[in-house]
């Protein structure tokens, strides 16, 4: 299978989709993405999630600085 992405207006929207469900199942996969609101929102959930574990690790911005700082020696 190949992949294209289309852009359109939601003036269009319906009937497209209606196009697109005529179509053979075997031959197109709609995949609908994901807006970036929803992906920096999932990945803020992760974030989140991690700081509240007991392995999370927090640095002081003075401790970031310095540790990059030691890498671009």
């Amino acid at each position: 299978m190949e992949t294209i992405t289309l852009q359109y207006t939601q003036a269009i929207k319906e009937k497209l989709m209606k196009f697109l469900e005529t179509l053979p199942k075997q031959d197109l996969e709609i995949i609908v993405e994901r807006t970036g609101f929803d992906q920096v929102k999932e990945e803020l959930q992760k974030d989140y999630e991690y700081s509240k574990s007991p392995d999370a690790i927090f640095y002081t911005t003075e401790e970031l600085e310095k540790l990059f700082d030691e890498e671009s020696v």
